[in-house]
């Protein structure tokens, strides 16, 4: 199952896709640029959420990972 960060990823990287693609169209249609910019100013709010919610899933792992260090360090000094 996805959680929250990997759901925010896919859909910042759909979106950022999406951008070139438009971008590319309306060039060679000559068409209004206004869902090009639409679609980009989407992506960064979704990109800033992503990278704060990657932040935070990063810290709880270090957190966790470093618990079980000081854990292990204790047994192994309490068996000397």
């Amino acid at each position: 199952m996805l959680n929250r960060s990997q759901i925010f990823n896919y859909v910042t990287l759909a979106l950022a896709i999406g951008t070139i693609f438009f971008s590319i169209w309306s060039m060679v249609t000559k068409f209004n640029p206004f869902v090009s910019v639409i679609l980009m100013c989407v992506m960064l709010i979704f990109s800033r959420i992503s990278k704060k919610l990657n932040q935070k899933e990063n810290e709880s792992i270090h957190t966790v990972d470093q618990e079980s260090v000081v854990s292990n360090i204790k047994i192994k000094s309490e068996e000397k």
